[in-house]
C-alpha cells in the first residue's frame, strides 16, 4: 500500500475543508487511536493516509 504522509493543518484541509475542526482536534484523534500517524526525528506528528482505504471507508464517527 501507498502512505502519503501529511501535517495536522493539511489533513483538515484536503478532507474536511470549512468543517472548523482544528490541529489540537486531529491531534486528539491521534491520541485516541483514531487517525494512524508516525513521529518524525523532531517529534512531528504526521498523519498516515491511505488514499484506497480513504475512499472506500469514510470515517464518519471523526464528525461527532
Amino acid at each position: 500500500m501507498n502512505y502519503r504522509t501529511l501535517k495536522p493543518r493539511k489533513f483538515i484541509d484536503e478532507y474536511y475543508p470549512g468543517s472548523g475542526f482544528t490541529v489540537s482536534t486531529v491531534l486528539n484523534w491521534m491520541n485516541k487511536g483514531l487517525l494512524p500517524y508516525v513521529t518524525t526525528p523532531t517529534g512531528q506528528r504526521l498523519v498516515l493516509v491511505d488514499e484506497y482505504v480513504l475512499m472506500i471507508t469514510a470515517r464518519n464517527d471523526l464528525l461527532e
